[in-house]
């Protein structure tokens, strides 16, 4: 018997004990022995049952078909969703380490922080929260991203064709939008891994006005790592990070958003030396819509980031600190002239402010002298205008200019140095004291940007991008990762602002009804005024760090094969990057050059990068996830012979960059169930099973030489050399 659209029916039957089996679709069946008196109603509840496939409501900005349709070229989108149900580190769901999975991604090695988008610095890609710049973007020394996905709405990273409302680095946008909260009902969650502990909440606070969201992480890896071999088992680690954000509505068209973010990081190798690091961040956002067509965007933020190296030894206790400041206003006008014709133009301003480091000592009776770096401010000044056009059904013309303006200003002393001579401390001939406000060096330049997209059928496209940028900050660094005894310089007399263009070509192509997706892109790239580093180099504490920089160019080049399956039963990409990534110094001395002058490998020339990831949906919620990685070994520096001088063996090294490491590759698999029965169930837990680097490989890290009497031995440093299994819950009410 089928029941009404009310889900009711009426049934006439002699008196007894009957067998009444009920089911509806998506429903459990549900079977009850049932006396029927002389009448009887009775009101019978199913509940749902898991579906084989449980379907995902995702709100997504782009068609299904985005990839082929839009003109947008050269970006990564992440979903976040995803994330909780891929293999793992540790438990913990990243969004940096689902980044380097795609094609031209990559990092200097296992637990590295920072990555590398087409053979750029890490420096060299801005990552905005909220319109923010965030200086750091990693914990434990590069193992895990400085924010939960969970705290995120959405992501994209551009390789290329950046758009021209955003500049000051050299690589790649990563734009980050903290999550609002939602307007119907308090919700939170929380998270519990290996190594941490999550809550989030979000809801309204008045209906329809003001809504806000908040999201944190406690975490306490010191236990994991005491099971580690070495000395990862003495070290000790600690970090937290919480984000969160309002969002008043004034009305239909008109809005304002505070996102704030804090981040702390401890961590101690075996001895007398600890270091700590910081990011806080507010930003202002609003939007209104002055007309149908007329729109009004503007942002105002305050970043900030300090790190410290703090000394422990009895006697020399003391503190090292380096911090930036970025404040920044930013507005932009928006025209939707018609569907097909929209333009956008603004401003936008950065005070930025410098220490490049502060050395105190940190208790009555130790013997350091306290010192102090002389800090450096500047300005940079940008405006920027695009238009974007589609000029018929299958060709979009997207094209921006971007002018950008800095000023290097006082206080601050410049150091002048003898002409026809390479600079050094003994080389100084003279000095000059600028006041403070004083500018004293500008640059300024030209930023086109330029995109077309040709579409030959609906099934595929053909794309070509052009993309100038520049970077009047650089990160110094006595390491290839980023790490906390980093900081960074402005662009001064001495050291001009990077500059690159980009050049970008590709082919789209999806088939079976945009199930499947496939693309090629090219990509030539071209940078000068790199900091690169003399032989010998000091750059802690060095009053006088411009005469140990080299200025350098660079260039790189690639191709990107990417084959994606985003939907049904099994789901997965593979991503296949081969390029080049090469640096040569450029200076008039020979005694200053490195490798003579040639081109030479970079840090991050990693010729070939490929990534396997994939996802099966097993039934009763259950996915089955998998990933494989396999990476060119990056280039290294080995010794090559040795020599004798006054009685003593002297260590011999090859070209800088001459050698590589092993290759690197590694297979994590995971199992994870998803309690919903249906989408819209509210109270639900996702648990996730992780195995990372399956086979337990040593991947080096890094390779170091040590000399015992004649011989020289050689040792590979792998971070983390065996399997690690982890588990996460999930619980959302």
């Amino acid at each position: 018997m089928i029941t009404d659209k009310e889900g009711i029916f009426r049934l006439s039957v002699p008196e007894g004990d009957y067998n009444f089996v009920f089911s509806s679709v998506e429903y459990r069946t549900l079977k009850l022995i049932i006396p029927i008196p002389f009448k009887l109603s009775i009101t019978i509840d199913l509940k749902k049952r898991p579906p084989v496939e449980l379907p995902e409501l995702t709100v997504e900005s782009r068609k299904k078909n985005a990839n082929v349709s839009d003109a947008r070229m050269s970006t990564i989108n992440i979903n976040l969703a995803q994330l909780k149900k891929t293999p793992l580190l540790f438990g913990e769901a990243d969004i940096l380490k689902a980044l380097t999975l795609q094609t031209g991604i990559t990092t200097i090695g296992e637990g590295a922080g920072g990555f590398s988008v087409r053979g750029g610095n890490t420096d060299q890609n801005l990552v905005l929260v909220d319109g923010a710049p965030l200086f750091n973007t990693s914990h434990l020394l590069g193992f895990y991203s400085s924010i939960s996905p969970e705290a995120v709405q959405d992501f994209t990273l551009y390789k290329g064709a950046i758009p021209a409302s955003y500049g000051g680095r050299l690589s790649s946008l990563a734009n980050l939008n903290v999550k609002p909260g939602n307007d119907n009902k308090i919700r939170y969650g929380f998270s519990v891994s290996p190594i941490s502990l999550h809550a989030f909440v979000d809801g309204p606070i008045k209906t329809k006005k003001l809504t806000f969201s908040a999201d944190g992480r406690i975490a306490y890896p010191r236990f994991l790592m005491s099971v580690f071999p070495g000395s990862v088992s003495n070290s000790s680690a600690f970090f937290y990070d919480a984000v969160g954000k309002l969002v008043y509505r004034f009305n239909s068209k008109n809005q304002v958003s505070v996102a704030l973010y804090r981040s702390y990081d401890e961590f101690k190798f075996p001895g007398d030396t600890s270091y700590a690091w910081q990011s806080n961040i507010i930003a202002l956002n609003g939007r209104s819509q002055l007309t149908k067509k007329w729109s009004l965007l503007y942002n105002g933020n305050i970043s900030y980031f300090s790190s410290d190296i703090n000394g422990n030894q009895h006697g020399y206790e003391f503190r090292l600190r380096s911090t930036i400041q970025n404040n920044e206003a930013k507005a932009s006008l928006h025209f939707q002239a018609t569907e097909k014709i929209y333009f956008e133009a603004g401003f936008n301003f950065i005070r930025y402010t410098v220490s490049p480091g502060n050395l105190n000592p940190t208790h009555a009776v130790s013997k350091i002298n306290p010192t102090s770096l002389e800090k450096e401010y500047g300005d940079e000044t940008a405006g920027f205008a695009l238009a974007h056009f589609d000029i018929s059904k299958s060709i979009v013309l997207e094209a921006g200019i971007r002018h950008s303006n800095f000023s290097y200003k006082g206080p601050h002393t410049i150091y002048h140095y003898a002409p026809g001579q390479p600079a050094t401390p003994e080389t100084i001939t003279d000095s000059t004291q600028y006041q403070k406000g004083q500018t004293i060096q500008q640059y300024q330049g030209w930023e086109p940007r330029l995109l077309l997209k040709i579409g030959l059928n609906d099934e595929t496209s053909v794309k070509l991008s052009y993309t100038k940028t520049r970077q009047y900050l650089q990160l110094i660094s006595n390491t290839i990762a980023i790490t906390p005894i980093d900081y960074w310089k402005m662009s001064d007399p001495s050291v001009k602002p990077a500059e690159a263009d980009q050049y970008a070509a590709g082919i789209f192509r999806n088939f079976h009804n945009d199930d499947i997706e496939t693309s090629v892109e090219g990509f030539y790239k071209i940078s000068d005024n790199l900091i690169d580093y003399k032989n010998g180099a000091s750059l802690s504490m060095n009053r006088y760090i411009d005469a140990d920089l080299l200025p350098a160019k660079g260039k790189s080049y690639g191709v990107e094969f990417n084959l994606r399956k985003p939907v049904g039963k099994f789901t997965g990409q593979l991503a296949f990057t081969w390029s080049r990534a090469l640096i040569a110094d450029v200076s008039p001395y020979a005694s200053e050059q490195v490798n003579k002058g040639d081109y030479y490998p970079s840090a991050y020339d990693r010729p070939v990068n490929l990534s396997l990831t994939g996802g099966m949906k097993m039934g009763k919620g259950w996915t089955f996830g998998m990933t494989f990685v396999y990476i060119t070994g990056r280039s290294s520096t080995y010794p090559d012979g040795t020599y004798i001088m006054n009685n003593t063996v002297i260590t011999n090294f090859s070209a800088r960059n001459a050698d590589r490491l092993k290759d690197y590759d590694r297979l994590d698999i995971s199992f994870s169930h998803d309690s919903r029965r249906f989408p819209e169930q509210k109270n639900y837990a996702v648990i996730n099973f992780s195995l990372y680097n399956v086979y337990a490989r040593k991947n080096p890290y890094s390779i170091y030489f040590q000399r015992s009497g004649a011989v020289l031995n050689s040792y590979e440093l792998s971070v983390l050399g065996t399997m690690i299994p982890s588990i996460t819950l999930n619980l959302f009410f």
